[in-house]
Order: structure tokens, then C-alpha cells, then sequence
């Protein structure tokens, strides 16, 4: 009974971690949607790459503190289920499940960050301009940074540069979208290899018990 309550305990716990995980993740998201109305890029080089560089780093930082604290905070608040148990395989595999888990808030940003397209082709943008959607060049209207023009540049050229680094971000994030599916693949099936494993051991106590409540009647003495 003692096993199974633990057992439970343990279930829980991954799933109020998944849940953690699943928060962040959607936070991340309405960010994205918050920055995708308001985004405009400034159209000036170093402007451009500083913009880009802070946009990727710091919502993927913030993510990965927020799942290290929650999960700090939930082994101090857990610490006693491995109290008198000896549980090192667990313990070995569950460092593995924390360590993906902390990643996949990050790891989406990441994913969300290359697959709008717009954030990585304003910090690739090497030329001043203003940021515009021109249905001139093109009937879909991508917004891109327009030359100047007193530049004397090639905008047809530009524009497809533009276009093109689009579509390579968002092959980049599409493909690192599977590699997170991938991962949440693993995680799930190391989490019901902890739990087979933790019903396997609960199965080999069982008989112990059985052992234990015999050898308690027999030293019970018979009524004459």
C-alpha cells in the first residue's frame, strides 16, 4: 500500500511538472502574439541585429529560469517522498526527465522565433530603409525594409534576399519543432518506463507481505 501511495505521489509530481512546463509555453506564445501585432523592424544594421539577438535570448532565458526555479521549488517540496527509499535508478532518470524538461519552454521560443521569419530577416537586413509592406513588388504583401531612395539600390533584389531568408528561418524552425517533438517522445517514454519500473517493484514486495501475514498466524496460537 506504502509503495503504491508513492507511486502515485511520483505520477503526480511529473504531471504537475508537465503542466509547469505546458504554462510557460503558452505564455511564451501569447508573447509571440503580442510582439507579431507590435513588431516592427527598425531598419537600421545595428539596430537590427541588437533587436533580433535580444528577441531570441531573453524570452528563452526568462523561460528556462522560470522551469529551473519551478522545479527547484518542487524537489524542496517533495523531498520527503524519497525519504527512506531506495530509488537511485528513479532518481537517475528523473534528473534526465528535469534536465529535457527545463529546455522545452526555450526550446519553443526558439521554434516560435524561426518560424515567424520576420524576426531573423530584420537581423540579417544589411541596408537602411523603412519597414513597409509594399504590394508593389509583391501581391502577399511581406513586410521587409524598404530602401531608401536616395540608396540608388536594387529593391527587387533586396526583396527577394528578404524572402528568402524568410523561408530558410522558417524551414530551420519547422525542423527544430520535430526535434522537440522528438524529445517530448522520450520523455514520455521515460516516464512510463518509470512507471513499469515502479510497478515491477511494488509486484516483488507483494509476496514478501504474503510471507509476513503467514508467519503472523502461524504464531498465533489455535483454540482448543
Amino acid at each position: 500500500m506504502l509503495q503504491k501511495d508513492q507511486k502515485m505521489a511520483v505520477i503526480k509530481k511529473k504531471t504537475k511538472i508537465t503542466m509547469q512546463s505546458a504554462g510557460v509555453s503558452l505564455l511564451l506564445l501569447g508573447f509571440q502574439v503580442l510582439m507579431g501585432v507590435k513588431f516592427a523592424c527598425p531598419c537600421r544594421f545595428w539596430w537590427n541585429q541588437g533587436v533580433a539577438l535580444l528577441i531570441v535570448t531573453v524570452p528563452a532565458f526568462f523561460a528556462g529560469l522560470m522551469m529551473h526555479l519551478f522545479l527547484r521549488f518542487q524537489k524542496q517540496n517533495n523531498s520527503e517522498l524519497s525519504e527512506g527509499q531506495d530509488n537511485t535508478g528513479i532518481s537517475k532518470s528523473g534528473k534526465k526527465l528535469h534536465c529535457m524538461i527545463r529546455f522545452i519552454p526555450s526550446l519553443l521560443w526558439v521554434c516560435v522565433f524561426l518560424i515567424d521569419g520576420d524576426y531573423l530577416a530584420c537581423g540579417l537586413t544589411s541596408w537602411n530603409g523603412q519597414y513597409s509592406c509594399d504590394t508593389d513588388v509583391h501581391p502577399n504583401c511581406v513586410s521587409w525594409c524598404k530602401p531608401e531612395s536616395n540608396q540608388g539600390t536594387d529593391e527587387t533584389g533586396k526583396y527577394i534576399y528578404t524572402q528568402f531568408t524568410i523561408n530558410i528561418s522558417k524551414s530551420l524552425g519547422y525542423g527544430l519543432a520535430l526535434l522537440s517533438c522528438s524529445i517530448l517522445c522520450i520523455i514520455l517514454y521515460m516516464s512510463k518506463g518509470n512507471n513499469r519500473s515502479g510497478t515491477s517493484v511494488s509486484r516483488q514486495q507483494r509476496p514478501e507481505e504474503v510471507v509476513e501475514t503467514e508467519t503472523i498466524a502461524l504464531q498465533v496460537p489455535q483454540s482448543v
